[in-house]
């Protein structure tokens, strides 16, 4: 049996882990990624991956026995646009943004989603720090009111049956500069306590 929590507090769950390149990961790296962070079993990526073959997929989860479990089904599955991996996303944030945004064409989304406003709240204080992404004109402010993906996740659809909220933003990539790593982590510690003055 696999348990369901983690401390992510605990040194083991500290260790920053860097993203693999993209060519590392999927057969065709140009394609356009979808990022889920939280991946949990992988049930939403294993359903989304073969309804989507012309983008690239990847779960991140905090748990490695889930992670290692969802990988296996995908390579089972033979899905070769989809892939699973373990690290603490809280930690692995920063560098994994600016990676993700030197890779990201001007144009390409990225979509967050949470049900936890405390989780969410960091992560769209981090993007909007970085400079390298906006949100659509036309998209509602703080939260979009829709999914724009065609399958729920497991946790989505879970709480959407309770009648709880689930915030969800749109941001497209800019065409402005990756911000250096050092600043993105100033600005995940400040996203993370708001309280404290920004270092000089």
């Amino acid at each position: 049996m696999v348990r369901q929590h983690v401390n992510p507090l605990s040194r083991f769950h500290q260790q920053p882990r860097p993203l693999p390149p993209l060519d590392e990961l999927f057969a065709q790296p140009q394609l356009p990624l979808h990022l889920d962070i939280g991946a949990a079993r992988g049930r939403f990526l294993l359903a989304m991956a073969p309804l989507h073959p012309a983008r690239n997929h990847l779960g991140i989860e905090i748990r490695r026995p889930l992670a290692e479990a969802a990988e296996a089904e995908r390579l089972a599955a033979d899905l070769p646009n989809l892939r699973f991996l373990f690290a603490n996303a809280n930690v692995s944030l920063p560098a994994w943004l600016a990676a993700l945004a030197a890779a990201l064409a001007p144009g390409r989304e990225l979509f967050l989603q949470s049900d936890v406003s405390g989780v969410i709240a960091p992560m769209v204080a981090l993007v909007e720090a970085s400079g390298c992404f906006e949100r659509p004109a036309a998209d509602a402010v703080p939260w979009r009111p829709d999914n724009p993906l065609p399958v729920p996740t497991e946790r989505e659809a879970h709480v959407l049956a309770q009648g709880l909220p689930v915030y969800r933003v749109l941001f497209r990539r800019t065409g402005a500069a990756v911000p250096d790593l050092a600043e993105l982590e100033a600005a995940a510690r400040a996203a993370d306590n708001p309280g404290e003055a920004p270092e000089a």
